[in-house]
């Protein structure tokens, strides 16, 4: 099931516990058990067709870069290069201490708490699931990292190297760590209970550096987005040739302005696959119904097609002594 559906996470926690930059704070534990039983449920998931499929069209230099609001790095660990994660990492656990800022797979992190096994199952030392079911938030506003559609855009430009060259990049790279210590200390000086205050203390610690929290490398609510990462996806959507809209509602901003920019500043043919009609479909030059798993692979092939039938560039000659 997905966040909001029955059976879901939502069903067992509350959001704004788990998921807000604040609630982090307050209980860090309880939001790692919360990321604990997320990747229990997302371990045997690995990268689709439509995944491999913008792999091989990175490959084939016709695709620049992946902009996401996925947090399940499948992306990445399909092969594309060119990722941007607006909304984070949610598969490894960051530095919090500002000389740091390694990242930390979260198996790893696991383990050092001692909540998985050698198989990598929930261990006995876990704490336990919420016993009862909490009242779901409620608002547009939460939907920002809890829309369930796979949600991707992909832009195919004439960017410079710099622009379009790099590995994945999240929220590791952000200003994070001092607005997160002014947030700790101003919670943690409003608290008079001992016992709010020894829980804010507890949680992981980084492995490399041993005294920086490791909070999940996620943006929380409450967090800004990446500025450099979005300001590289403005950079290369006004660029673009052709921008592909995959899978996502439309309604979510930043995200959700990159396709009309691409189309007004550069002209660029505008793609939507989805499988079904959405509030972007009316601005796409091009709807091409169907999952990403399906309709990506298609489209592969027929770039693969267009591309082995277009005329080669003479080979050089030799020169002439």
């Amino acid at each position: 099931p997905t966040y909001r559906d029955p059976g879901g996470l939502w069903d067992i926690y509350n959001q704004m516990e788990v998921s807000h930059i604040k609630g982090f704070i307050r209980d860090p534990l309880k939001c790692w058990r919360f990321e604990l039983e997320l990747t229990q449920l997302l371990k045997h998931c690995s990268p689709n067709a439509g995944h491999v499929a913008l792999q091989k069209l990175e490959e084939a230099s016709v695709l620049k870069a992946v902009v996401t609001q996925n947090v399940d790095g499948l992306h990445v660990a399909a092969g594309s290069k060119n990722v941007l994660e607006i909304h984070g990492n949610e598969t490894e656990g960051v530095c919090m201490n500002k000389d740091c800022r390694c990242t930390v797979p979260y198996m790893e992190v696991f383990r050092s708490l001692g909540w998985i096994d050698d198989e990598g199952a929930t261990s006995a030392a876990a704490p336990p699931l919420p016993s009862r079911k909490k009242k779901q938030a409620r608002g547009g506003a939460f939907a920002e990292l809890t829309d369930s559609s796979s949600s991707s855009a992909c832009s195919s430009s004439s960017s410079s190297d710099d622009e379009s060259a790099g590995s994945s990049t999240s929220s590791a790279d952000s200003k994070g760590p001092l607005k997160f210590k002014t947030l700790a200390d101003k919670l943690e000086s409003k608290s008079s209970c001992p016992e709010d205050i020894k829980r804010m203390g507890q949680g992981p610690r980084c492995l490399q550096c041993k005294t920086g929290k490791l909070k999940p490398n996620a943006v929380y609510f409450g967090e800004s987005l990446p500025k450099p990462i979005i300001k590289r996806a403005v950079s290369l959507s006004k660029k673009a040739q052709a921008f592909l809209i995959i899978g996502t509602s439309g309604q979510v901003a930043p995200a959700c302005k990159l396709p009309l920019l691409a189309k007004n500043r550069s002209r660029a043919k505008v793609i939507e696959i989805s499988p079904r009609e959405t509030d972007m479909s009316k601005d796409a030059d091009m709807l091409l119904l169907g999952t990403a798993a399906t309709v990506l692979p298609a489209l592969l092939e027929a770039v693969r097609k267009k591309q082995a039938a277009a005329p080669r560039a003479p080979e050089p000659k030799a020169a002439q002594e």
